[in-house]
């Protein structure tokens, strides 16, 4: 199961990579691994996806993290956390670095 702030659970590997797909095929979206950890039981990314606005055109950047659930060293659960608002619409951590430390920004396209 594929939980997200903003849509409902996707349940099964078909549902889920049928969302992405849309994603890269409506707003040309690119997802960029930025940062991950794992025990064996959990594991935890960061990542950044790249979109286009599909009303405006204009080129977009989203952050956000997702939570693994491992069993038998298989993905069972994944929770998405991403938000973002009038205020802050990309979600980024604010006052933080991420060009210095690495991280991908619109530069980097």
């Amino acid at each position: 199961m594929h939980y997200y702030t903003r849509l409902g659970p996707h349940d099964g590997a078909r549902t889920i990579a049928e969302n992405a797909r849309w994603g890269i095929d409506n707003l040309d979206g690119q997802w960029w691994f930025e940062h991950g950890i794992a025990d064996g039981e959990e594991a935890v990314i960061e990542w950044t996806m790249t979109w286009r606005d599909p009303e405006s055109g204009e080129r977009r950047l989203n952050r956000g993290t997702e939570w693994f659930r491992l069993r038998d060293g298989r993905i069972s659960e994944i929770r998405a956390y991403h938000h973002g608002d009038a205020k802050n619409p990309r979600g980024d951590l604010l006052g933080f670095d991420f060009a210095g430390r690495g991280y991908t920004t619109m530069d980097d396209e």
